[in-house]
């Protein structure tokens, strides 16, 4: 999958100085970055959060289908992150720009890294057909759109990872060399969506990556459950991916933040070929071979193609399922307007917390208000008064990461238990005001187990209604 030229294969620079800072970041501008809570992005974030795009009108179908669907998924992540199909204009550029164009005319899977002033063109994104049309190529190539590096570049990488210089082709072992300001502020995640596989660049199929045991300390610390955990994932975000991604585009939307990774209930959803229902030269698709299994045609869909394709036969693509909740704390909205308690119910999702974001018609954590409230973002839907709600970012005052749960923790004061339904809460009425509990390897806490959560001070107005 690597393009000639390409930084890491696959990693285009817009010009040498952006080549220049793939290697290396100067100290000032990574405090910089610290400073504003971002992570360290290797490109520069699209401005909003918006991202700009279009398909070439040759792309095959596999390849449009493969990339929206992944546009999904980012969507149900990071929902702070908006992806807008502007049209296509001409060869080379989308009706907008600046603008990603999805191509399949040249060879393998590649993208800019981060938004590029691409000129009088639109960017491109590259989806070879066959080879790359696939929902998790396109996941990875859109990472590097938002401007994400590789995973197994960070600089403390041969902590977690061994390179094999001698199994990797000729010529090609400039793929492997370390970022020195790669981000390190989270875990090292064997399983990101932006690692590379364990036979990248390989002569041989033997692998160019090999993981120790650290490297699988985040998932597992039982060596016979390893086996479970393969660098090299192309099935979706994960959580720490989805959390680099947020904390990249905080800057330009003070109001981003990731969800949060349900747990269980994940839906299997059949392969298709080309845009199309899979089906065999026989014009048997997936309900036919489990039918086939189910009545003693056959002893195991799985040793057929389905077995690839069909869930029912152990194939096809486990989409994953994200929180509705924001994870964000005090339940009052942009405008300072009280919130009022939940859970609430929209469109028959039901938000467990004051501030969430049931039904997904917004792209922003919202909460009940009353009749009224003056917040000027204040809108009516489905009979209930709705503003966008936000005051605490998952960091605390000294700038350590909250540890985040799906349905809360609980705090025992006094010889009572008391729940708190996000992140950053305020169980024992502490007077410098909501805390949380720190991520184990922060060590700019010093030591201390928690910390007062830290007032956002970037609140961007965020635009109403959208899917």
């Amino acid at each position: 999958d690597a393009k000639k030229g390409a930084f890491q294969g696959d990693m285009v620079p817009e010009n040498n100085g952006q080549l220049k800072q793939f290697v290396t970041t100067a100290e000032a501008q990574t405090r910089e970055l610290r400073d504003s809570r971002t992570s360290f992005g290797a490109g520069k974030p699209w401005p909003r959060g918006v991202v700009n795009f279009c398909f070439q009108p040759d792309v095959p179908d596999g390849v449009r289908v493969a990339f929206e669907h992944a546009v999904q998924a980012y969507k149900k992540a990071v929902p702070c992150i908006q992806w807008v199909d502007v049209g296509f204009q001409s060869d080379g550029r989308c009706e907008t720009l600046p603008s990603v164009l999805v191509t399949s005319q040249n060879n393998g899977c590649w993208s800019y890294v981060g938004m590029v002033m691409n000129g009088w063109n639109s960017q491109k994104l590259n989806l070879q057909s066959p080879g790359c049309d696939a929902i998790g190529t396109a996941m990875h190539e859109m990472g590097h759109t938002l401007g994400m590096g590789h995973e197994q570049a960070r600089p403390d990488r041969n902590e977690y990872v061994e390179i094999h210089h001698d199994r990797i082709e000729a010529g090609k072992s400039h793929n492997f060399d370390i970022r020195s300001k790669g981000d390190t502020q989270r875990p090292y995640d064997i399983l990101s969506i932006m690692h590379y596989d364990a036979d990248a660049f390989s002569t041989s199929r033997m692998p160019t990556i090999t993981a120790k045991d650290k490297a699988y300390e985040l998932y597992t610390t039982n060596r016979s459950n390893f086996h479970f955990y393969k660098m090299g994932n192309r099935v979706g975000l994960t959580q720490l991916d989805a959390d680099q991604i947020a904390d990249l585009y905080t800057k330009e939307n003070g109001l981003c933040v990731s969800r949060l990774l349900a747990n269980g209930d994940h839906k299997c959803t059949d392969f298709q070929l080309n845009g199309k229902p899979w089906e065999d030269i026989y014009h048997q698709d997936c309900a036919r071979y489990t039918q086939l299994q189910a009545r003693g045609r056959i002893k195991n869909c799985a040793d057929y193609p389905s077995g690839q394709f069909c869930c029912g036969c152990g194939g096809g693509i486990v989409i994953r399922n994200w929180a509705v909740e924001c994870d964000l704390c005090r339940p009052v909205s942009i405008g300072r307007c009280d919130c009022k308690e939940g859970p609430w119910t929209l469109f028959g999702e039901k938000s467990r917390t004051t501030c969430g974001n049931p039904g997904y018609v917004n792209h922003f954590p919202m909460c009940v208000v009353d009749e009224s409230c003056e917040d000027k973002n204040k809108f009516t839907l489905d009979g209930l008064h709705l503003a966008p709600c936000t005051t605490y970012t998952s960091f605390t005052t000294k700038g350590c990461r909250c540890k985040r749960h799906v349905d809360g923790w609980t705090f025992k004061s006094d010889g009572k238990e008391v729940h708190v339904p996000t992140t950053c809460g305020n169980p024992n009425k502490h007077a410098d005001g909501p805390w949380c509990y720190v991520e184990d390897h922060e060590q700019e806490c010093q030591g201390d187990t928690w910390g007062t959560c830290e007032e956002a001070t970037r609140m961007l107005t965020p635009p109403l209604g959208g899917a």
